[in-house]
């Protein structure tokens, strides 16, 4: 088995586990998987999944100079100044 394989195979039960009620002592016993083993690759899904985009782009990524530019479905474009708050920001993306 490929170390891609292995780190599937670990996240697909992290995954399964995460969903299935069980303590990790529990769920590794029955899985047969050794317990610190099987807490290693808890950790390096839950960092993946928090280092994972969240649809939003970081605002220190715009050009300093200029309007932000929100473009819905429907077409309409809106500009909003560039020190515009996040989180009035993320109101106007999920109109």
């Amino acid at each position: 088995m490929t170390r891609a394989e292995h780190k599937e195979k670990m996240y697909s039960l992290v995954s399964e586990w995460r969903n299935s009620g069980q303590s990790q002592k529990e769920f590794s016993r029955q899985h047969q998987i050794n317990l610190h083993t099987f807490r290693y690759w808890a950790c390096k899904y839950n960092n993946q999944q928090q280092n994972a985009p969240d649809g939003f782009i970081s605002l220190d990524q715009v050009p300093s100079s200029g309007d932000i530019c929100l473009r819905y479905p429907n077409g309409v474009e809106l500009y909003v100044p560039m020190h515009t708050p996040y989180t009035t920001l993320q109101k106007l993306v999920k109109l």
